[in-house]
C-alpha cells in the first residue's frame, strides 16, 4: 500500500502545475459562480447547467465555487467507480486550479455517500447515477434506452436522489421513486412521503422533460389512489417494472467509520521525507510553522499552518492516504483542506 501512495507522489511531482489549462483562462477569481467539470478520457470537460446537480458513480468531478472574495472552495468529487487514473488526474487539476486562485482555495476531497454538508448545500437537488462516460447516457427515444429508477427522500432541508435497482421491493410507502423509461416519465410517490419529497419529485421529472425538449410522458402515482386513471396508469408502471426488473444485488458493506476517534498529527516533508508525528488533540497544538492531520473520526482535516512548506498543501492527500493506510482507517473518509486564517465549519466541528 505505501508503495502505491509512493506512486501517487511521484505521479503528482511530475505534473506541471504551471501548465495552462484552457478551462480555467476564463474563470474571474473574484465573480460568484458554480463551476462544474468532469473528467472525460483525462481531460476536463464543462458540465452543461441543466446538468448541475447530478452525479455519475462511474466518474471524478470538479467542483468550483466562488462566494465572495474571501470564501472560494474547490471540491473534487469521486464516485465509488472511479478509476485510479481519473482519481489522480482530478487531483492534479484541483492543485493546478488552487495555483489560478495564488493558493487561496479551500480544498474538499468528497467520496460518494459522505459528502459534506457545504458541498451538498451548492445543489437544490443532489442526484448520484450509475454508469459514467461510457454510458449510452443520451439515447432516451432508443429501443436500447437502459430504464432507470431513482429513490427521492429529504435529509433535513435537502433533497437527494439515487439510482437503485428496478426492484418491486425496493419501493418504500415513506419515500417518493422515479421511473425514466425512456419516454415515459413515472412518478411514484408512497403513501407516507411528505409534500417536500413530492414537490421536488415533480421538479426533477420536469428537469428531464425539459432536458429531453418536452418529447417524453409526465404520469404521477399516488400509491393509495383509487381513482380510476390512476389504477390504469399504475397497471402500467407495474408492467414497466416487470418489464426491467433486474436482480436486487445487496451493495458492498463499507468499511465501519470510526466516529469516536481523535487523532492528531504534526505533517513534515523535511529532507524529501513525508513522516506524520502524534501531537496533543486539541487546537492549541495548531501552529503556523507546520501543518496538522486532524482526525476527528467521521472525516480528516488537514490545517495548512501559513508559514508550511508549499509541498505540504501540495501533498496533503497523499498524507491523508498514508495516514487511512497506516491506521486502518476508512478509504470512504471525506477530505477537507483547509488554510489558517479561514473560518471553517469543519475545523470546528474537529474541537467543539
Amino acid at each position: 500500500m505505501v508503495d502505491e501512495i509512493n506512486e501517487g507522489i511521484q505521479k503528482l511531482i511530475s505534473y506541471d502545475l504551471d501548465k495552462t489549462e484552457p478551462e480555467f483562462e476564463s474563470i474571474s477569481p473574484n465573480n460568484p459562480a458554480l463551476i462544474i467539470w468532469r473528467i472525460e478520457k483525462l481531460k476536463l470537460k464543462k458540465w452543461p447547467q441543466e446538468s448541475i446537480g447530478t452525479f455519475y458513480e462511474g466518474d471524478s468531478f470538479l467542483v468550483l465555487r466562488i462566494k465572495s472574495e474571501d470564501e472560494k472552495n474547490a471540491h473534487v468529487w469521486t464516485g465509488k467507480e472511479s478509476s485510479k487514473d481519473e482519481i489522480s488526474y482530478v487531483s492534479y487539476k484541483v492543485l493546478q486550479l488552487d495555483q489560478k486562485f495564488e493558493n487561496k482555495l479551500e480544498i474538499y476531497y468528497e467520496s460518494q455517500g459522505r459528502e459534506s454538508e457545504l458541498f451538498k448545500s451548492y445543489f437544490e437537488f443532489f442526484t448520484v447515477v450509475k454508469g459514467g462516460i461510457d454510458s449510452n447516457l443520451e439515447q432516451f427515444q432508443s429501443k436500447q434506452y437502459k430504464a432507470k429508477l431513482f429513490h427521492v427522500h429529504s435529509i433535513g432541508a435537502k433533497l437527494q436522489s439515487r439510482e437503485i435497482t428496478i426492484n418491486r421491493k425496493n419501493l418504500d410507502s415513506g419515500d417518493a421513486y422515479l421511473l425514466d423509461t425512456g419516454l415515459k416519465v413515472f412518478i411514484w410517490t408512497g403513501k407516507k412521503s411528505n409534500s417536500f419529497e413530492k414537490f421536488h419529485m415533480g421538479c426533477l421529472a420536469q428537469k428531464i422533460k425539459d432536458m429531453r425538449h418536452n418529447k417524453i410522458t409526465l404520469i404521477t402515482l399516488y400509491e393509495d389512489s383509487t381513482d380510476a386513471i390512476d389504477i390504469k396508469n399504475k397497471k402500467e408502471f407495474d408492467e414497466f417494472m416487470e418489464k426491467y426488473e433486474e436482480e436486487d444485488i445487496p451493495e458492498k458493506q463499507e468499511s465501519v467509520i470510526e466516529v469516536d476517534k481523535k487523532v492528531m498529527m504534526k505533517l513534515s516533508d523535511e529532507n524529501g521525507k513525508f513522516e506524520m508525528s502524534e501531537v496533543p488533540y486539541n487546537k492549541d497544538s495548531l501552529k503556523s510553522q507546520d501543518s496538522f492531520l486532524v482526525d476527528r473520526g467521521d472525516a480528516l482535516v488537514i490545517w495548512i499552518g501559513k508559514e508550511a512548506s508549499k509541498n505540504e498543501k501540495k501533498f496533503a492527500r497523499f498524507y491523508a492516504n498514508k495516514y487511512i493506510k497506516q491506521e486502518n482507517r476508512s478509504s470512504k473518509l471525506p477530505i477537507y483542506i483547509i488554510n489558517e486564517g479561514r473560518v471553517s465549519q469543519e475545523l470546528d466541528k474537529c474541537f467543539n
